[in-house]
């Protein structure tokens, strides 16, 4: 049932909100490719410390981003249902993955680059004027 006080969701969030999905599918794509690495890394291995460490960074950098992705997701929900706050946060999580897309070229150069291109548009998507309408009009209401 739609509220009356709610205004209607515009084609660029739900557009942005379908785009962030993607963006989070990725992720936790990202973080399987991570977790096949350190096992690769430590089935390759000689056993040495080098190889311990380097599987152990791949397992931890898997977790770090399948927890991410997970929060992603839940700040993602908030957008769609026209959360002010969940469109900052999503910002900000875009800037830091820009940024450590940026720094961290490897394990999956092309994920991640599809990735930050999916999240650029998601992020513009969610700053068009319409969407500014949306999230500036809806009204609180108490649950």
């Amino acid at each position: 049932m739609t509220d009356p006080k709610m205004p209607a969701r515009p084609t660029t969030v739900t557009a942005s909100f379908f785009t962030w999905l993607l963006a989070t599918a990725l992720g936790v794509v990202t973080a399987v490719f991570s977790f096949i690495s350190a096992g690769n890394v430590v089935a390759e291995g000689d056993a040495t410390t080098t190889a311990n460490f380097f599987g152990i960074t791949y397992v931890f950098a898997g977790l770090l981003v399948l927890v991410l992705s997970i929060i992603q997701a839940v700040v993602v929900w908030r957008l769609r249902a026209g959360r002010n706050w969940a469109r900052v946060t999503l910002t900000i999580l875009a800037v830091l993955q820009i940024v450590n897309a940026i720094f961290s070229l490897g394990l999956s150069a092309a994920l991640g680059g599809i990735g930050i291109a999916l999240i650029v548009i998601a992020s513009v998507l969610m700053w068009l004027p319409s969407a500014n309408e949306f999230f500036g009009r809806r009204t609180t209401v108490a649950p």
